[in-house]
């Protein structure tokens, strides 16, 4: 009797293992650590800001079939970068580093401190191959920290996500290779495709193919003999100078600058205009456009803006389900993690404003977050979540320690719906452009703080009674902006910061010779 007993215990114990593995095997928890040895693709589509995504309340189908991909990934309703602009959002994606403590926050040319760890770096150590993909575009260029930081680095030809798809795909191309080898991989994608709509200025289109009703916006009428005006094609010409990655030689654009001082009028400068090359004259027309139409009251021309946007973030669209069909195709899909984010929203309009560097409001740092992982059920949290976080968050998902000295916290638990979830209770964001600002949320406050020339400026907004940030209670809620506020100092003081490398700069740069070649 008792040998019996023990016979059916045993059964039993073999028949749950069994259904635990069966289980284990086809829930996506086969590796360890969730995803243990997956590959990692980090999509990064600059400027996209979350409240224009139909799966984010949106009103037009502008991207369905990144909508798609999100259905069956976990969506951060309440995803929010740590800065407006590229260059220091991009490295906090790259370290989990609030922007003040990684160092990269001035538009000049410098390098990331190499004591700082980052995601491919640690994934490196690990076994893993790494690889950079995106324009070398200056706030996002090699010669920051990505040449050194990354294994392979490969350049896109241009911003456009369609001129630029054959090195997405060699890209994916290489990770089956290097599990084909035995390695997994991290391939880290950038675009500036939803950045650089105001390109499609030249070409906009006449309807919105995913939505028949839309009605297409006007160009305001700009007469270029009127408007064209030599500083602007001196800032041009010097920014051609400046810059090596555009289209132009140096000795180009110096003999245009010399060409532009002989000019006395107007009509000499419009004649000079019409001499130069197609594509030279569409890129000045296009920061004409974009300079007249913006002032002096950019709320009158954002409906065409927010259509030019709109329909950059489509075209991105067809585009990028061609990179999800070609992960599936080359048979990754089950064994590699996908996550598709931006570093920084985009105003259009709201609070009087064009861009992404005139402050710190809300549309400008929210923005979108989808994380697919093989085996891991689609859902939705509106849990506040940062850019810091990615970094720690696909080392757990991946089964790799976590360093202390990262500032985020992992999704992990947020991933997998469990309960005891680490949560942030605020998020946190940094720009020094135009001037230093901070902003901190929770899930009801939001605080401004700006360092402006004649003094140090408060904005509190309540945000479910105020979600778009037009009337600020700071005046009668001191103690929570005096509590808000020494948080934000609070979290950037306990971190440690490491000033940026400053480039070498050549040997004739000092007073003397300066001196001579001013005078030459």
């Amino acid at each position: 009797m008792g040998n019996r007993k023990w016979l059916r215990t045993i059964t039993c114990l073999l028949l749950v293992g069994c259904g635990a593995f069966y289980w284990y095997r086809h829930h996506g928890l086969k590796y360890s650590a969730v995803c243990r040895g997956c590959n990692v693709i980090l999509i990064v589509i600059d400027s996209l800001r979350a409240s224009e995504l139909p799966c984010l309340g949106y009103k037009i189908n502008t991207a369905p079939y990144l909508c798609t991909f999100a259905s069956g990934a976990v969506t951060f309703s309440q995803a929010y970068a740590n800065s407006t602009w590229t260059r220091p959002s991009n490295m906090s994606i790259l370290t989990s580093l609030y922007p003040p403590s990684h160092g990269m926050i001035d538009p000049i040319a410098n390098t990331l401190n190499p004591k700082v760890q980052t995601i491919p770096r640690i994934l490196a150590q690990h076994g893993y191959t790494t690889q950079f993909i995106s324009n070398d575009e200056p706030n996002i260029g090699i010669e920051l920290g990505y040449d050194r930081e990354f294994q392979t680095i490969r350049l896109t030809p241009g911003s456009f996500v369609d001129k630029t798809m054959q090195s997405w795909f060699s890209a994916i191309d290489a990770v089956k290779h290097d599990n084909q080898l035995g390695k997994s991989a991290f391939a880290y994608f950038h675009t500036h495709h939803v950045h650089d709509y105001v390109d499609n200025i030249l070409d906009i289109p006449k309807s919105f193919p995913l939505d028949p009703s839309y009605r297409v916006p006007k160009i305001p009428s700009i007469n270029l003999f009127t408007d064209l005006t030599e500083q602007l094609m001196r800032n041009y010409f010097v920014f051609t100078q400046q810059n090596s990655r555009v289209a132009t030689t140096v000795s180009q654009a110096e003999s245009w600058i010399q060409e532009l001082d002989q000019t006395k009028t107007r009509e000499q400068a419009h004649e000079m205009f019409l001499r130069l090359p197609q594509n030279i004259r569409d890129e000045i027309y296009k920061n004409l456009v974009e300079t007249v139409v913006t002032q002096p009251d950019p709320t009158k021309i954002a409906p065409l803006y927010r259509h030019m946007y709109d329909e950059s973030i489509r075209t991105m669209d067809l585009s990028i389900i061609k990179i999800f069909d070609y992960i599936k195709k080359n048979g990754l899909d089950d064994q590699t993690i996908v996550i598709v984010t931006s570093d920084h929203g985009q105003l259009l309009g709201e609070h009087g404003v064009i861009g992404h560097i005139n402050g710190i409001s809300q549309d400008e740092v929210h923005v979108p977050l989808f994380i697919r992982i093989p085996g891991v059920p689609a859902r939705i949290t509106d849990a506040l979540t940062q850019n810091i976080d990615l970094f720690p968050t696909i080392l757990d998902l991946v089964g790799i320690g976590i360093p202390k000295e990262l500032a985020g916290i992992s999704l992990v638990g947020e991933l997998l719906g469990r309960p005891n979830a680490t949560k942030n209770t605020f998020v946190l964001s940094h720009t020094t452009l135009p001037f230093l600002m901070y902003s901190i949320q929770t899930n009801r406050w939001r605080l401004i703080e700006a360092q402006y020339p004649q003094g140090l400026y408060h904005a509190l907004y309540d945000l479910p009674r105020d979600p778009g940030e037009l009337n600020s209670v700071a005046s009668w809620e001191e103690p929570t902006v005096s509590r808000l506020t020494a948080l934000i100092h609070e979290t950037l003081r306990r971190q440690p910061v490491y000033p940026p490398l400053s480039p070498s700069f050549p040997e004739w740069i000092n007073e003397k010779d300066r001196d001579k070649r001013t005078n030459n």
